[in-house]
C-alpha cells in the first residue's frame, strides 16, 4: 500500500488524486484529522498517530511538515522518519527542496531530513520541488505591507 500524507494541502492532495486515479494501486492518505475511513490520522506532532498510521505501508510519500520554526520541523520528520522504520515501511518518497543547499531559511530542515533518511533501514527517493507560487507571493505582500507601514 501507497500511504500519501498531507492530502489536505496542496501538494498532497494533488499527489493522492493523481496516484488514486491509477488502476491497480492501493493507495491511503493521511492528515492531521484523519476521520478513519477517507483518511488515517497522521499529525506530525502526535508520534502515536503516526505508528497506527503507518500500519500496513509500503511505499510512503512524505510530504514535507510544513513552515514552522526548525526545531519543530526536525522534530516532526525524525518522529517520521521512526516511525516509518517502526512499522517496516520499505520506501520513503520525501518531497524537498530542487536544490537542498540552496542558501534559504528553508532549506537546513530539509538537509537534516535527507540526511537522516539516507541512514534509516529503507529505501528513499527524493522529489526536488520548486518553492511554490505562495511563497514568493507571500513574501512579495508582506514586503509590501511593512513598506507601506514603515514608509
Amino acid at each position: 500500500m501507497i500511504l500519501v500524507t498531507g492530502i489536505s494541502g496542496g501538494l498532497g492532495g494533488l499527489i493522492h488524486r493523481g496516484l488514486s486515479a491509477r488502476d491497480g494501486l492501493d493507495v491511503a492518505g493521511g492528515t492531521r484529522s484523519g476521520d478513519g475511513v477517507r483518511a488515517r490520522r497522521i499529525d506530525f506532532d502526535d508520534p502515536a498517530s503516526l505508528a497506527a498510521g503507518f500500519h500496513g505501508v509500503d511505499v510512503l510519500v512524505f510530504v514535507s511538515a510544513g513552515y514552522a520554526e526548525d526545531d519543530v520541523v526536525l522534530a516532526r520528520h525524525g518522529a517520521v522518519v521512526d516511525a516509518a522504520e517502526a512499522a517496516g515501511v520499505r520506501h520513503v518518497v520525501y518531497t524537498s527542496l530542487a536544490r537542498s543547499g540552496e542558501p534559504l531559511t528553508i532549506a537546513p530542515p530539509h538537509r537534516w531530513t535527507e540526511a537522516r533518511l539516507a541512514a534509516a533501514s529503507f529505501e528513499v527517493t527524493i522529489l526536488r520541488n520548486g518553492l511554490y507560487a505562495e511563497i514568493p507571493a507571500g513574501l512579495a505582500v508582506l514586503g509590501a505591507a511593512t513598506a507601506a507601514e514603515t514608509g
